[in-house]
């Protein structure tokens, strides 16, 4: 089980106090031996942010800035990327050709696969939260309208999410 909170870099102020206090409200860990916290910043940025291809160089994962925005979601973009930089690296070793216009298509094939969902999540997650805006109007932006919720439940599902509510 994997335990975490998650706030503002700019906000926090206690990260080990709000972890423990996070945990002590999970009746389903009393008792448990959880592990102390550890920090690590989640690059929410939004897809393509950062260059992902340098002189034989690909980036995936965090490293590429692949978290998703509005939830911070990593797991599945880092392996995800990392599949895409594997069958490039494959194509230019067969190819002997280790230039940057060769590894290219990485960036490509990375935005084809999740760059919409990334935009329209980090759009959501401006408005949402990483901007300072009245939560209790976003809220109500969120979750009054039925196609919102269903919106909301697409971006939830991963890449292709969005294309789902069509």
């Amino acid at each position: 089980m994997t335990v975490g909170v998650g706030c503002r870099l700019s906000r926090l102020k206690d990260g080990r106090g709000l972890f423990k206090e996070f945990v002590k409200r999970i009746s389903t860990l009393a008792g448990d031996n959880v592990p102390s916290p550890q920090a690590h910043l989640i690059p929410l940025g939004g897809a393509a942010k950062v260059p992902t291809v340098g002189k034989r160089v690909l980036l995936a994962g965090d490293s590429a800035g692949f978290a998703e925005p509005l939830f911070g979601e990593g797991i599945y973009f880092a392996i995800l990327s990392g599949q895409i930089a594997a069958q490039v690296a494959v194509r230019i070793c067969s190819l002997g050709q280790f230039t940057i216009e060769h590894l290219k298509p990485y960036e490509k094939q990375c935005r084809r696969k999740f760059g919409l969902d990334f935009d329209v999540a980090y759009r959501v997650a401006r408005f949402s939260y990483l901007e300072q805006y009245d939560m209790e109007r976003v809220a109500r932006f969120f979750f009054a309208e039925r196609k919102m919720q269903e919106c909301m439940v697409g971006l939830m599902g991963g890449p292709g999410g969005i294309g789902m509510l069509k």
